[in-house]
């Protein structure tokens, strides 16, 4: 299915923000997760969160966003493949609230999954 496609199973612009906005709701209320955000702009985040992913969806994304800024990003903050998988449940769940079909979420999971090398140290 073209990235489009997935858009607009999200729920298009809107859906998105919903999901993003749940997912990180999640993420900062996470136990084990929450301290890795203190000092961060939650809003700027979220934000520019949902900006990227919703280019992404629509085929206007850049690998220099993966390559650089999530590695840049995510340094020395020496975050697990359990707290990455901590992270992709939330992300579901947001998903599974807001009703996204099981092919976009699939899709989605795939999505945060290739990412995964960029952000885990351990």
């Amino acid at each position: 299915m073209a990235d489009s496609g997935i858009f607009y199973l999200l729920g298009a612009d809107e859906g998105i923000r919903n999901i993003l906005h749940d997912f990180y709701d999640r993420m900062f209320a996470d136990e084990e997760l929450a301290p890795y955000f203190e000092g961060v702009d939650q809003e700027k985040l979220r934000n520019r969160h949902i900006r990227y992913f919703t280019n992404h969806m629509l085929g206007r994304h850049t690998h220099e966003y993966r390559d650089k800024i999530l590695r840049n990003s995510h340094k020395g903050l020496g975050l697990t493949f359990e707290h990455y998988e901590r992270a992709i449940r939330h992300i579901n769940a947001a998903m599974r609230k807001y009703k996204v079909p099981l092919e976009a979420r699939v899709y989605v999971e795939t999505y945060f999954r290739a990412f995964k090398p960029h952000i885990i140290e351990k």
